[in-house]
């Protein structure tokens, strides 16, 4: 094939970057969203078998679900037929990922200086290979560029950026600085934190899957590949107790048990040894005898390595190495907290008591399942990891008694004649394994885990001590299980386990408590009832009540409050405003009294009022600018009314008529005045002289009561400037 080979119409192969015993990893272009991708693809080898294959698909798609910045991305998965030898093409699956431009932790302690070139192990073929993918010639080259962290990849320098280089010149063949190692363990618990929260183990942390990229971001890689191996017979061992690298293991790990997150941390304290001390904790000529010591034996100090390291920093060391992953670090936070506080000179508490509960930890009998389950050849291949370091041969500090010593070299003669008569009879048509009598040590008695689930707790922790094992009981939130009773346990009913192991009880404490949505108040009615519901509640009973200010049907108040826990499918009543108010019958005991009166009462009420009254003329009141009553949108109210509570009040307010200047007395007068036209002429000549009379025309100071003095001189009474007395015989 050509290196122009696109997997599924969309990846565009361009570059072999890294091969390995497992894996090939290629730089690709993403055709579609037209970004560079790396590719990783099984080998065609592993991908005939159906079970790897099935596995390979459904853990990378689990995979591609962790979405954080210290994670290598996975974006899409899919398969390819590939040529195996040139002559056959099978199904290969693949996974897309994040390309991340760097080297691997691995790299930066035990690579090469710039400029040079690192020779391939011994017994590796440095010659160029076709590539089934791409079809090129190339040279095998390190897994550590970028991803494939395989025990027998081979070497090739990385393209690095000028401080990273100068960061592996700095640290080649020397342990890390405090400082530099807490920084890049930071970055990975942050991964396995945010793995760990989502029931992800990675069971494989080692520096050959920690990326250091150009930029100096911390990238852990290869998120369930470790668990699609244990399901392959071909790989690792038999019973599936090995998965990982050896000088990484857990030892739970190492005994073929069921492991959890505190597997990994265990990983991560081996890799924190390793930066600090340039060499893991434990190194052997094969994988069965590393694996021996993470089981049996106590680790090494740092400080015999380094004697640089704080007491502080070794604490964290010593915790994280405990053989118990009951007394290690419980979560990856815990562990991060611990190196923030070694950095400040601050140990783990307890550090000597964890450091002598690691030679005794975690038992050991378990560690012979390793041997009897193991295939002929597996456990005694030689990595590159194995090859890498050189046997660490100091002499032992004087503290450690010759009698210590002697059982070691007892135990260790004991588990190898076991392993030779196990390959004897593999290679010589033995039994296929079934002469497991014939090894040094039994194995440990393994258990069923009963079914508890319902049972009441006391049952359930009785029922499991019954069967030799021993109960940790955490309670858990159930909507189904009754409180106090057992929902089940971890491991899950129906596995086997060893003998005497601890087995976690969830305990039901009852459904979930849900709390009354906030903020109801101000809610219309719909918004509430869909607040309530969308929270596990149900609306009780909605009642009416006057609110000076809210609209109709919006909530005013809650029973009980925003913020009360209560248990899924409560009721929360609610209480809904009418939108009106109730006018007082008080505002009727203002009416007839000064305006001012009413109006201060309302205001004092919290009513709103029309800037100005509005005035009416009548007869019926005693003086101008009493209440005489109140209006609503133009329509008369008085107390008791129900009105809108943003309705505003007009204060209604009377004033008398102008006076008038007609009755009888003065239509009178004009009768006369028209009779006797000229004696009033003859009068009016005499009021001239004498003043204004009763005729008149009133020009002077004389006004009548009852009348102006106009034309013909109707006042009555009028007085005149001049003689009044004149007027008054007239009259």
């Amino acid at each position: 094939m050509t290196e122009d080979r696109v997997l599924n119409g969309r990846y565009r192969i361009e570059a072999l970057i890294g091969r390995g015993g497992m894996a090939d990893v290629y730089r690709a272009q993403d055709l579609s969203l037209q970004r560079t991708v790396a590719v990783k693809m099984l080998r065609p080898d592993l991908a005939r078998d159906p079970m790897f294959q099935t596995r390979f698909k459904r853990e990378a798609q689990s995979s591609a679900s962790l979405n954080h910045p210290n994670i290598v991305g996975v974006y899409d998965t899919g398969s390819a037929e590939v040529d195996e030898n040139g002559q056959t093409q099978v199904k290969t699956p693949f996974i897309v990922m994040e390309y991340v431009d760097g080297v691997t932790l691995r790299h930066i302690l035990h690579g090469t200086p710039s400029q040079e070139s690192a020779p391939p192990e011994p017994g590796e073929d440095a010659t160029a290979q076709a590539d089934p993918v791409s079809g090129e010639h190339t040279r095998p080259m390190d897994s550590d560029i970028l991803g494939v962290a395989d025990e027998d990849a081979t070497q090739a320098v990385p393209h690095v950026n000028e401080p990273l280089q100068e960061k592996i010149d700095t640290a080649l063949g020397r342990p890390l600085t405090e400082q530099d190692a807490a920084g890049y363990m930071s970055g990975v618990l942050a991964a396995l934190s945010y793995s760990h929260d989502r029931g992800i183990v990675h069971r494989d942390i080692k520096p050959s899957n920690v990326m250091i990229s150009n930029a100096g971001d911390v990238k852990v890689m290869d998120f369930g590949i470790a668990r699609a191996l244990a399901d392959s017979a071909q790989t690792m061992t038999q019973t599936s107790a090995v998965v990982g690298t050896a000088q990484y293991l857990s030892p739970e790990q190492a005994r073929g048990e069921l492991v959890d997150h505190r597997s990994d941390l265990y990983s991560a304290g081996c890799v924190l040894f390793e930066l600090l001390t340039n060499r893991p904790p434990f190194t052997g000529d094969s994988p069965v005898s590393v694996a021996y010591q993470h089981v049996r034996e106590e680790p090494p100090r740092v400080s015999d390595f380094n004697r640089e390291v704080s007491p502080a920093m070794e604490s964290v060391v010593a915790k994280a190495l405990t053989k118990d992953p009951a007394l290690r670090f419980q979560t990856a936070e815990e562990f991060d907290t611990a190196l923030y506080h070694a950095l400040q000179g601050i140990p783990v508490e307890d550090a000597a008591a964890t450091a002598a509960m690691a030679a005794v930890g975690g038992g050991g009998a378990g560690f012979d399942d390793l041997v009897h389950g193991a295939a002929p050849g597996q456990l005694s291949a030689r990595t590159p990891e194995d090859a890498e370091y050189e046997e660490y041969r100091e002499e032992r500090p004087a503290r450690r008694n010759r009698t210590g010593l002697y059982v070691l070299v007892v135990i260790l003669a004991l588990v190898l004649v076991g392993l030779l008569i196990f390959l004897f009879s593999q290679i010589f048509g033995g039994d296929d394994g079934d002469d497991g009598d014939d090894t040094a040590v039994e194995a440990e008695e393994m258990v069923t885990i009963s079914d508890v689930s319902g049972m009441p707790q006391a049952e359930a922790e009785a029922a499991l001590r019954e069967v030799g094992l021993e109960p940790n009981v955490e309670a858990q939130e159930d909507d189904e299980v009754e409180p106090g009773h057992a929902i089940g346990t971890d491991p899950a009913a129906g596995e086997e386990i060893e003998s005497g192991s601890e087995v976690t009880l969830f305990i039901s404490e009852g459904p979930d408590e849900t709390l009354v949505p906030e903020n109801l108040v101000g809610m219309s009615l719909d918004e509430a009832t869909a607040a309530i519901e969308d929270a596990g509640l149900s609306v009780g009973t909605v009642s009416e009540e006057d609110h000076e200010s809210a609209p109709a049907d919006e909530v005013t108040a809650s029973s009980p409050e925003p913020g009360a826990e209560l248990q899924p499918g409560d009721e929360v009543s609610l209480t809904v405003s009418t939108g009106e108010v109730e006018l007082p019958g008080a505002i009727d005991n203002y009416v007839g009294q000064w305006r001012n009166m009413g109006e201060e009462y309302l205001v004092s009420e919290g009513f709103e009022l029309a800037p100005e009254p509005l005035w009416v003329e009548t007869e019926n009141i005693e003086s101008s600018g009493e209440l005489i009553g109140y209006e609503v949108n133009g329509e008369s109210v008085s107390g008791g009314d129900r009105i809108p509570n943003d309705a505003v009040i007009q204060i209604v307010a009377g004033y008398l008529p102008e006076e008038e200047e007609e009755d009888e007395d003065y239509e009178d007068s004009d009768e006369e005045d028209e009779d006797n036209g000229d004696s009033d002429e003859e009068e009016d000549e005499e009021d001239e002289d004498s003043g204004n009379g009763n005729n008149g025309n009133g020009n002077g100071n004389g006004n009548g009561n009852n009348g102006n003095g106009n034309g013909n001189g109707n006042g009555n009474n009028g007085n005149g400037n001049g003689n009044n007395d004149d007027a008054e015989d007239e009259e």
